[in-house]
């Protein structure tokens, strides 16, 4: 237990100072592994595949990392079932044997099997094939979900398949839809939610404890009354929060709270944070308010002390050297990223940048933002800028479910100004 708490909390050098000198192949090829020293990792998890299963798996997974693709499809054979069938297909994928390798996805059936598997029929001209398991997707709950409706819905559009077209239209959900441009929600009704709003028990101690400063006994406070109250007495106090500027620990709170009838959690849910700064800055850099609200949501939930296990920091969330770049650019000393008012500047200052070089296509923008310029400058110039086969195609899973979730906050917080998104 000891060598796996290690682990998960990522002491790798400390594992392996607490390992025993002979013995424990499995713990010893995972610290090394998760300090990049793959070559020296390969003996050791050699070892523990040819104790179990999973070790099979293991050294599958370190031979695709050291691009030892012949090696590690015969690892995952020797493992077997769906997970070893998945492995077979990414290493045959990557030798350029893509017809043996949709095989092995399609005997994987797994949610990401299947949705490499329909990448290379398409790739390959096979779009009739990867059709049926589009729908499969589709109609599962996996995170390939949205994404396969919506590319039965470009693809059904390009066959001139109305019937499917209608089909996948009906069942296209959240920031994806509105690319389809499918209508949003009627926003929530002020006057049907006036429950929400209302004064609840516990709302006076919590606030006047705020009033005092004594802000971790009012978040204490709050959240034993949140987990007393029913439904609309727990948004009330997540209110509260909001109303002083707690906007963080509203969120961290509201995580877990059921919706209210008509949609009266939206505003709590999608709340306005730092609305100086971030009307001052959307002004200044030509944006919409709504946006940068999506996007800090979606970053950070609004926390301005966040930091991203890639080292991200603050409410917009910004590696280091990203960060540095913006400061340049603007013609000054890197700021506090951990300040919310300099980090919400920056933000809108780099949307902004990337807007205009993405000549204002949002869905390029937002994956500029997640991914980084070069990735999505490379990514849309692989399928010569169309940017329904860019969503389908990029090589990574994050900034494709990034797009969709901002795409979502941006509408709700544009549903709930009024506006069309």
């Amino acid at each position: 237990r000891a060598y796996a708490a290690l682990y998960a909390g990522r002491a790798h050098e400390a594992l392996l100072e607490a390992l025993p000198a002979e013995g424990e192949a499995a713990w010893r090829g995972r610290a090394l592994a998760g300090l990049h020293r793959y070559a020296e990792a390969l003996p050791f998890y050699r070892a523990w595949a040819g104790s179990d299963r999973e070790g099979r798996l293991a050294l599958g997974r370190l031979l695709l990392v050291l691009k030892r693709y012949a090696e590690a499809e015969a690892a995952f054979r020797a493992a077997g079932g769906a997970e070893g069938a998945y492995g077979r297909g990414r290493a045959l994928e990557a030798l350029g044997r893509s017809d043996a390798a949709v095989r092995a996805y399609l005997e994987a059936r797994t949610p990401e099997a299947l949705w490499r598997a329909t990448a290379l029929l398409e790739r390959s001209g096979r779009t009739a094939e990867a059709l049926p398991r589009y729908r499969e997707l589709a109609q599962g709950g996996s995170k390939y979900a949205d994404d396969a409706t919506l590319r039965l819905w470009v693809l059904a559009r390009r066959r001139g398949d109305a019937a499917l077209e209608a089909w996948a239209y009906e069942r296209l959900e959240g920031g994806l839809a509105l690319l389809a441009g499918k209508e949003w929600p009627e926003p929530p009704a002020a006057e049907a939610c006036a429950a929400a709003t209302a004064a609840v028990p516990g709302q006076a101690t919590v606030e006047q404890l705020l009033r005092e400063g004594r802000e971790a006994w009012a978040l204490g406070e709050a959240r034993w009354w949140a987990g007393r109250l029913g439904p609309t007495g727990a948004w009330g106090i997540v209110g509260v929060l909001q109303r002083h500027g707690l906007w963080g620990a509203s969120l961290r709170l509201a995580r877990d709270l059921p919706g209210l009838p008509r949609h009266c959690d939206w505003p709590l849910r999608y709340p306005r944070a730092y609305p100086e700064p971030v009307r001052r800055e959307a002004a200044a850099f030509g944006l919409e308010p709504e946006l940068l609200w999506a996007v800090m949501r979606v970053e950070s939930r609004f926390d301005p002390e966040a930091v991203s296990p890639t080292g991200a920091k603050g409410l917009m969330q910004f590696v280091a050297a990203t960060w540095d770049d913006v400061a340049r650019r603007l013609g000054e000393a890197p700021g506090d990223p951990f300040d919310p008012a300099t980090a919400v500047r920056y933000g809108a200052y780099y949307l902004r940048s990337l807007l205009d070089a993405c000549d204002r296509q949002l869905v390029c923008a937002l994956t500029g933002y997640n991914g980084g310029p070069g990735y999505t400058r490379r990514a849309l110039a692989a399928v010569d800028g169309d940017v329904w086969d860019f969503l389908r195609f990029q090589p990574r899973d994050e900034p494709r479910e990034y797009v969709e979730r901002v795409l979502w906050a941006y509408a709700t917080y544009k549903a709930l100004a009024g506006a069309a998104p």
